[in-house]
């Protein structure tokens, strides 16, 4: 079957206007994301803090930890704010916003006394004897020589030798 050249050309710029409008649709982004870098009060990289980013609209929280060089990145936010992100539980700043696709960075420098030395200090209990004496001391063989036996037979009533 033949098709006229009009409905060639209209059947290949609407495949093309379908296919530009499918990728613009799966490019798009609908979420956000905060990207922070944690110093310590001389401002080194703050490795290993444990971050909570919470949406204070919802509620929601999501909790990372900082890598080698104090960085973390919290991916997949709603879009708006306002956002709470704690780090070790001591210090807090406010995101008020962010934008559809954006990614916030963010630097967080904590000071002295939002650092937390905590020493733990113990020793190895010593051992009590509770049953200390002469009597706290015997073997079974000492009790089997020592202790009176019960001797007992069929026709006979128990009697105690020594």
């Amino acid at each position: 079957m033949q098709f006229p050249p009009t409905a060639k050309k209209l059947l290949l710029t609407s495949i093309v206007v379908a296919l530009g409008y499918s990728t613009a649709a799966i490019a798009q982004d609908t979420a956000s994301a905060i990207r922070g870098k944690l110093l310590d009060a001389s401002g080194q990289p703050l490795t290993n803090a444990t971050v909570v980013v919470r949406d204070t609209r919802t509620g929601a929280t999501r909790t990372l930890q900082s890598n080698s060089s104090g960085t973390f990145y919290a991916t997949n936010l709603p879009v708006g704010g306002p956002y709470n992100v704690t780090v070790n539980g001591t210090k807090t700043v406010t995101v008020d916003s962010i934008a559809l696709g954006d990614i916030y960075n963010l630097s967080i420098e904590m000071s002295e006394s939002q650092i937390q030395e905590i020493i733990v200090l113990g020793g190895a209990n010593t051992f009590v004897d509770v049953a200390a004496g002469p009597s706290a001391t015997f073997s079974t063989f000492d009790m089997e020589r020592r202790l009176p036996t019960i001797a007992t037979s069929r026709m006979s009533t128990p009697s105690i030798r020594a």
